[in-house]
């Protein structure tokens, strides 16, 4: 809990690891968010046949 306190407020960036892929396989963002964005796992299945 007090990691949590500690990283309140403050965004990281991490390269792509598998142990993602299932948390983002049911990632879901709004009809209106889809407008101006792309789903995660479209993007990762088209870098990995790239």
């Amino acid at each position: 809990m007090d990691q949590l306190k500690e990283n309140e407020g403050r965004v990281a960036l991490a390269f792509y690891n598998q142990q993602y892929k299932e948390e983002l396989r049911h990632y879901h963002l709004t009809d209106e968010q889809v407008m101006y964005s792309g789903m995660p796992m479209d993007s990762i299945i088209a870098c990995e046949h790239d």
